[in-house]
């Protein structure tokens, strides 16, 4: 607890629901907690102002085909990232260990860009983002001299329709080689 409230670690925070985010950015400003992150925050939407005046970071669930997420009920709306997105808070997409197709990790950019979230910023939620939130963004996160070389190579528009990943490099070792 004392790393978490001299902001070395983040205060991790599993918030789908409405009430669930407002208690949690209550006990941010109560005890001067420097890095909350609201994990599975569904219902980010409905207050997105109040998100922005606490400087909490957000992970998104995984979208559903109803909007529904598995944690709690929370109703997630499909423009949920580009609102947050317009306001400046800190966001990233999560598959949440999810293994129907539709639910995985490579999808959440997609249908958060249908939902009117700029490509760039899609990108970023699922790259350097989480690894700020976390303080892992001097390692990874971006493609820099020093940090871990883990990439994937598009044979397109990353998250277009059209395009699939067509090789992977993970600890520097080509995993997946797109010749």
């Amino acid at each position: 607890l004392h790393a978490v409230l001299d902001g070395d670690l983040p205060f991790l925070v599993q918030a789908a629901t409405t009430q669930d985010i407002r208690t949690t950015l209550m006990l941010k400003n109560e005890f001067g907690i420097p890095n909350v992150i609201l994990d599975s925050a569904a219902e980010a939407w409905k207050e997105p102002e109040m998100l922005q005046r606490s400087g909490a970071s957000v992970v998104l669930p995984p979208f559903t085909w109803n909007g529904r997420t598995d944690i709690d009920g929370g109703f997630m709306a499909w423009d949920t990232a580009a609102e947050l997105a317009e306001l400046g808070v800190a966001f990233a997409f999560s598959g949440h260990g999810n293994e129907s197709a539709e639910s995985m990790l490579a999808l959440q950019p997609t249908h958060a860009i249908r939902g009117g979230l700029d490509p760039a910023l899609a990108l970023r939620a699922v790259t350097i983002a989480p690894a700020r939130m976390v303080g892992i963004d001097d390692r990874v996160g971006s493609i820099e001299v020093g940090k871990d070389a883990d990439l994937l190579l598009w044979n397109g528009t990353p998250f277009a329709p059209t395009s699939s990943v067509v090789g992977v490099l993970l600890e520097g070792r080509l995993i997946v080689d797109p010749r």
